[in-house]
């Protein structure tokens, strides 16, 4: 049998005509089990299959790296801005200088080392900093009531986070070769839980006194993918008979 060589939409196909004789697995203890097994290989294997987009040609990809580029500028300024900001801003009135220094730490803790890293950690940065700031009214408020010439701190900071969001879609374009990579490893390790499934459920139903009846009936669709999936035999050589003329096979 050539179970390894039954493609993947096939190996779904067989899941779901088994799932419909669930009845036949529950009929035998031992192997009723399997009704909660072959669903999740078949959610396995389906899921393997849905697979990223297709590459971008080199225009496109050049297309998102400039992109990127600009949107990574804009977010590192506008970083710097709102540290730079919360720096002034301390200085400049003292008794609030707690205030600025808490809304530094929730927005940068690790301060503008940040601005080095990938745009793919930019763009969760960006999320980790918007939650730190819903979490805390305070900051928010004063984010509100600043300014710096005359542009309130809050626009300052909903700019980060809209560029910021930009970055992530946009990077993750670029790892659509990744992401492939892991879809096919993907898949490739599911068809290989369904083949063992395959092989370990046929062993469990002789265990469990299958009828033939009923072992033939549910197995006959894997068996006939099975067989058609196997290398055609090479057929025998022939060779004259003695002493006269035509071939006859060679028994």
């Amino acid at each position: 049998m050539a179970l390894r060589d039954i493609r993947t939409g096939e190996m779904v196909d067989v899941d779901r005509d088994w799932l419909g004789k669930k009845k036949v697995l529950e009929r035998y203890p031992l192997t009723s089990a399997y009704v909660s097994v072959i669903t999740d290989v078949q959610g396995e294997l389906t899921e393997s299959t849905r697979y990223a987009s297709q590459p971008m040609s080199d225009s496109e990809r050049e297309k998102v790296r400039k992109l990127l580029k600009a949107l990574d500028v804009d977010w590192d300024n506008v970083l710097r801005v709102v540290s730079g900001a919360f720096e002034v801003l301390a200085l400049a009135f003292p008794e609030k200088a707690a205030a600025y220094q808490q809304a530094s730490g929730a927005l940068l803790p690790d301060g503008l080392a940040v601005i080095n890293t990938s745009y793919r950690n930019e763009a969760g940065e960006t999320e980790r900093i918007a939650k730190r700031v819903e979490a805390e009214p305070a900051i928010k408020a004063l984010l509100e009531e600043s300014s710096l010439n005359g542009v309130k701190l809050t626009t300052w900071y909903e700019k980060l986070v809209d560029v910021g969001r930009r970055l992530g879609p946009l990077a993750a374009q670029l790892d659509v070769p990744t992401a492939r990579a892991e879809d096919v490893l993907r898949e490739f390790k599911a068809r290989q839980k369904w083949t063992s499934m395959v092989t370990t459920l046929r062993r469990t139903c002789e265990l469990a006194g299958w009828s033939t009846e009923d072992t033939m009936s549910f197995f006959e669709q894997v068996d006939k993918l099975s067989s058609e999936r196997e290398a055609p035999k090479e057929e025998k050589p022939v060779t004259p008979p003695v002493g006269g003329g035509g071939t006859t096979p060679v028994p």
